[in-house]
């Protein structure tokens, strides 16, 4: 299922939305399209959206292995960046929006799991609503994976 990516420079943010069944090797190719020092060149915050994200064969050893990707190429001493995984409770993005929170120990990089859209917006500092972040992934971003 596609994986798609909105880089909004204005506000340093990376915005990425996970939908259906995704699995191992298209999680593994949207990372190393997001990855990149160019892609993180300005951001130093990430918005995940997982509301509508319905399973992955994924192990706890690659989400750990994907957050200290993301902190590598990412983060740094000086640099912190903040991910806000939002989903909905009780759901299979929000299990999985946990399982990333628990492994936010790497330095550069803060992890925040919540169902609230308003309140991922918030922690993150962002200036517009969840929606219109929706609404300009839809129209401006880039698919990903298929």
């Amino acid at each position: 299922m596609p994986i798609h990516h909105l880089s909004v420079p204005e506000e340093g943010m990376e915005f990425i939305r996970l939908q259906g069944a995704v699995g191992r090797s298209e999680n593994m190719a949207a990372l190393a399209k997001v990855t990149t020092k160019s892609a993180f060149s300005g951001s130093n915050r990430m918005l995940v959206d997982l509301r509508a994200f319905e399973a992955t064969e994924m192990t706890s050893k690659d989400i750990h292995g994907m957050i200290h990707e993301i902190a590598r190429v990412a983060g740094g001493p000086d640099k912190t960046i903040r991910v806000a995984l939002c989903a909905a409770p009780g759901s299979f993005g929000f299990a999985m929006a946990r399982i990333f929170h628990a492994y936010a120990g790497f330095e550069g990089l803060e992890v925040n799991a919540v169902v609230d859209t308003a309140e991922a917006v918030a922690w993150l500092g962002l200036q517009h609503d969840f929606e219109a972040y929706v609404d300009k992934l839809d129209r401006d971003g880039r698919l990903l994976v298929a």
